[in-house]
């Protein structure tokens, strides 16, 4: 029986996971996605993110973890009207698939036991522990004295034990070749609702465009990023 079963191999998880093996826990970190994972996100470090990383790990960033340019300036945002606003700090420029990659490395070498492309399907309590049902070529159980879920917004754990239903924000982003007249070390963001249902961005990793909308509607996916694309031209 383990310690702790952590659902989710993210930098929540993994964080945790490297903890509770410090603290000699036994420990299983649980990953529905195969490592390293794609993740549609900025992947800017902001300077709390950096120090966390350095308080729970005892180590900077890795360089393999990161992409040009590599320092983060901060971020730019426009809101609904159109107005410009800039918020300078300092950050890092990352893969979330290498970052989150490493730190989960860091908690296996701490001790916790990693098993990737493996979901939780639900969790029961028993009289002493709790009986964690997962799924990867076969369908078999753990027992754990406790259970961290960080899985996120699709995680079937929270949608189960709260009975709530999930409000999904999409993303969508592409990579581009090109040039632009915008400083590469700035992520931006434009909250204008005729881009998005939710934000549309701008930023560069390793010399690429990445250009990104967010929906509810996934039928809307195809307006809202010709909407953006020809907002960027202009």
């Amino acid at each position: 029986m383990y310690d702790v079963i952590v659902v989710g191999a993210g930098p929540t998880g993994a964080t945790a996971a490297k903890i509770l093996s410090d603290n000699d826990m036994k420990v299983l970190l649980v990953e529905r996605m195969k490592l390293p994972r794609y993740k549609s996100c900025s992947g800017v470090l902001i300077k709390k993110s950096m120090d966390l990383v350095m308080e729970y790990f005892g180590k900077d960033v890795p360089h393999s973890a990161m992409c040009t340019p590599t320092d983060n300036h901060g971020m730019i945002f426009t809101n609904d009207k159109g107005k410009e606003y800039a918020f300078n700090q300092e950050g890092l420029n990352v893969w979330r698939s290498s970052f989150d990659n490493w730190l989960t490395e860091n908690a296996v070498n701490a001790g916790a036991e990693l098993r990737d492309m493996t979901s939780v399907i639900a969790c029961d309590n028993k009289d002493d522990n709790i009986e964690v049902k997962l799924f990867s070529d076969r369908l078999y159980s753990e027992q754990a004295r406790y259970v961290i879920d960080c899985g996120g917004v699709t995680s079937v754990i929270k949608r189960k034990e709260l009975n709530i239903a999930p409000e999904f924000i999409t993303t969508f982003q592409t990579f581009n070749q090109g040039k632009i007249k915008l400083d590469p070390h700035y992520f931006y963001a434009y909250l204008q609702p005729e881009l998005s249902e939710y934000d549309a961005w701008f930023n560069v990793k390793d010399d690429m465009l990445v250009l990104g909308v967010a929906v509810k509607d996934t039928n809307k996916i195809s307006d809202y990023y010709d909407s953006f694309i020809r907002y960027m031209k202009d």
